[in-house]
C-alpha cells in the first residue's frame, strides 16, 4: 500500500552503527507519533472510531498491526501513545531528520556514523543532531578515543561503557573555517571508502584525519605515540 511509505522509517540496532557510517539491513521502524505529539485523522476520536479511522487512513499497516497476532501486545504496552497503535510521546522526532552523528553506548574503538538519510535507531545508541561532518571527524579520532577509555568504565574483551555523560565531555578544540573544512571533506572521503571496501584509502584518510588533530590539541610527540598505542590496540572489524 502506497500510504504505508508515510510511516515506514528506516531503523538501526546497535550493532548496525559502524566507524564513518552505518551498516543499514533493511530493517524498517513502523513510526506512528502519540496524537500528544502529532494530529492524526483519528486524533481526539474515541476508541471504536479512532480505530476504524486508523484501518481507513493506513489499512495495511492497521491491518498488520491490529491483527490477532499483534494487538494484544500493544494494548499490554505500558508505553504506548493515546491510542494503543501510536509511540509513546516524544519531543524529538523531529531531530532524526536532521543530519546527525549515530554512536553506541559500548564500544571496543571509536564508532562515530554521520548520517544525512533520517535513520531512526533503538536506545542502544545515542546521536547528536545538526552537526557538522568535522565534529565525526575529530570523534573518530585517536584522540577521542584515547581520552573515552580514560574516563569510561572498562568492561570484558578490550570494550569500553561509553555512556552519554562520558561522551558529552570529549573536548573539542578550537579550529578555523580551514581546518573544520578540511575534516569534514576527510570525513566524507572515509565514509565512501569504508563503503566502496578500500581499507588502503581509508587508512590514509583517518591519518590525515589525526595528524589535523594532533595540532588542533598541539600534542607533543611523545603524547601521539601514547594515544597511537593505546589506538593500535583497537580491535579490528
Amino acid at each position: 500500500d502506497p500510504k504505508s511509505k508515510e510511516l515506514l522509517k528506516p531503523y538501526l540496532r546497535g550493532k548496525d552503527v559502524k566507524k564513518w557510517t552505518p551498516e543499514y539491513k533493511d530493517l524498517y521502524l513502523i513510526k506512528i507519533e502519540s496524537s500528544e505529539n502529532k494530529s492524526h485523522p483519528w486524533s481526539g476520536q474515541p476508541l471504536k472510531e479512532a480505530e476504524s479511522i486508523f484501518h481507513e487512513t493506513y489499512p495495511a499497516i492497521a491491518s498488520h498491526m491490529l491483527g490477532p497476532e499483534y494487538r494484544t501486545k500493544l494494548i499490554k504496552r505500558s508505553d504506548q501513545g493515546k491510542y494503543f497503535w501510536e509511540m509513546r510521546s516524544c519531543q524529538y522526532w523531529d531531530a532524526f531528520d536532521e543530519p546527525k552523528i549515530i554512536m553506541g553506548r559500548f564500544m571496543n574503538k571509536a564508532e562515530y556514523a554521520y548520517d544525512t538519510n533520517g535513520f531512526i535507531h533503538n536506545d542502544a545508541l545515542y546521536f547528536i543532531a545538526g552537526v557538522p561532518p568535522y565534529i565525526c571527524a575529530l570523534l573518530n579520532s585517536c584522540v577521542s578515543w584515547w581520552f573515552l577509555t580514560m574516563i569510561c568504565t572498562d568492561l570484558q574483551n578490550d570494550y569500553i561503557q561509553a555512556l552519554v555523560q562520558y561522551q558529552e565531555k570529549i573536548p573539542i578544540p578550537p579550529a578555523t573555517d580551514k581546518q573544520k573544512a578540511e575534516l569534514s571533506d576527510l570525513a566524507e572521503k572515509c565514509a565512501a571508502a569504508k563503503e566502496s571496501g578500500d581499507p588502503k584509502a581509508l587508512a590514509n584518510h583517518e591519518a590525515q584525519i589525526d595528524t589535523i588533530i594532533y595540532k588542533l590539541f598541539q600534542l607533543k610527540h611523545e603524547e601521539m605515540r601514547r594515544v597511537e598505542s593505546k589506538a593500535n590496540t583497537d580491535t579490528p572489524d
